[in-house]
């Protein structure tokens, strides 16, 4: 099988549980450019460019155009959550301050999700 790009998905979704602490729990969508991460908890969000910031260091959240460049990252991050039980969104807006675990409920490490 041959490809021409080394490209598996347009978008990663990615997520830590906040097992340290549990405001910490988040979710992030990244292109390879751009990097949304969004608080599950609080709500909190950031956007780094990772072209010209790889270490993260300047938050896009801060911009005078901030609102603008933050829509469309949510979206993407609420396509991959829409259907997940903890509730996180919707389908049109993020719920923070949803409850959930470490793992999802019911997981079973050998099956298939559509959304993991």
């Amino acid at each position: 099988m041959q490809s021409n790009t080394d490209r598996v998905r347009e978008y990663l979704h990615g997520e830590h549980a906040g097992c340290y602490a549990y405001d910490h729990g988040n979710h992030y969508v990244t292109d390879g450019c751009y990097k949304y991460i969004w608080y599950s908890q609080t709500g909190e969000e950031h956007l780094f460019n990772l072209e010209e910031n790889p270490h993260e260091a300047h938050d896009m959240a801060g911009d005078p155009d901030a609102e603008t460049k933050f829509q469309p990252w949510r979206s993407r991050l609420i396509e991959f959550l829409k259907d997940r039980p903890e509730g996180f969104t919707d389908g049109t807006t993020l719920i923070p301050g949803r409850p959930h675990d470490a793992l999802l409920p019911g997981y079973e490490p050998e099956a298939t999700y559509p959304y993991l």
